[in-house]
């Protein structure tokens, strides 16, 4: 089977090659992190960031200096997945039964003592900004971990109905629970000070949502002639996929895919990296791992590091990572 899961801006995909039926049900899309901030205004560098990952849980650690002689105050901003209707791993945060808006368990460090930061919230449809409407309706902003959605937009008075009804908010069926379609944004926030000339370590760590869907030969081969140009990957996909075939002429291999992703600020405007170190777990010895936009510089049974300097990441890095069938090589 394949796997793959979004970590602040890296994916990562697992491709587990098995017999198993493959249930079109399984198939979800991953939440991705959004891309941690450091405001380009201030004379802040980058030294370090070490990222350590696998399909359960992420820690990055960011490294910032203040490059001028005096302290520079700063507010650091870590945004969560957005939820939208639009996406199919929602189920996910239902099963993880979030208490608050914080469904992945985000953990923050300044030089190992923990942070605890404000949460702003948003919502928006059609591209409008619709927080107010629904704080003055008495609706949540994120419906997604309001247990009470359905009996709230249940007893909304007619005219209110309209209103979200003609813009695509919700709809109501007769006989069935109502439906909710706006987008929900959160961001964790918070000050943080970084004294003149001494760097300041941030950890982040938490659960990512990884994401699954069906991979197939013909999209393994177009995914490693693509982005993700590795020939030994190729060769030794192309042996997995060839071991697990069964006999006959039209026999198709399907792979169930999760996915990890990491997403980075990117652009002209965004900070450079002086040392970046990707850390990937295997998940067993024989696992593949296959990056996009990143060579590998070691490799053992157990892990997978990429590192580069100087570095200016793209908006997402993909990883990939192919569990072969036992006795590949």
């Amino acid at each position: 089977m394949i796997g793959s899961t979004r970590i602040l801006g890296l994916t990562v995909m697992l491709l587990a090659l098995g017999g198993a039926a493959y249930a079109d049900d399984e198939t979800r899309s991953p939440l991705p992190l959004g891309p941690f901030r450091v405001p380009a205004a201030l004379d802040l560098t980058i030294r370090a960031v070490t990222i350590e990952a696998s399909t359960t849980a992420v820690r990055a650690r960011w490294e910032i200096v203040a490059g001028t002689d005096r302290d520079v105050a700063a507010v650091l901003v870590q945004p969560l997945p957005d939820l939208s209707p639009a996406l199919t791993g929602l189920d996910e945060v239902a099963k993880r039964k979030p208490v608050g808006p914080d469904f992945i368990g985000v953990g923050i460090e300044a030089d190992g003592k923990p942070v605890k930061p404000e949460i702003a919230q948003r919502a928006t449809a059609a591209g409008l900004d619709v927080t107010e409407r629904l704080i003055a309706d008495g609706l949540p902003v994120d419906p997604w971990i309001a247990p009470d959605i359905e009996a709230k937009l249940a007893a909304l008075a007619p005219d209110k109905r309209r209103f979200y009804a003609m813009r695509g908010m919700a709809q109501w069926f007769e006989g069935g629970p109502p439906m909710w379609g706006w987008t929900a944004s959160t961001v964790l926030w918070w000050p943080q000070t970084f004294a003149a000339g001494k760097a300041v370590a941030t950890t982040i760590s938490y659960a990512p949502v990884t994401g699954t869907a069906l991979l197939t030969e013909a999209t393994a081969n177009r995914l490693l002639d693509g982005d993700c140009r590795d020939a030994a990957a190729k060769a030794a996909l192309g042996k997995a996929l060839a071991a697990v075939r069964a006999p006959g002429p039209s026999t198709s291999v399907a792979l169930l895919d999760r996915t990890l992703d990491l997403n980075f600020e990117a652009g002209p405007t965004a900070p450079a990296i002086g040392r970046f170190t990707l850390k990937v777990a295997r998940p067993s010895p024989t696992t593949l791992v296959v990056s996009c936009g990143l060579t590998p510089t070691t490799a053992s049974a157990t892990e997978v590091s990429f590192t580069a300097t100087e570095f200016s990441p793209p908006a997402s890095v993909t990883v990939h990572f192919i569990e072969l069938p036992k006795g590949s090589k």
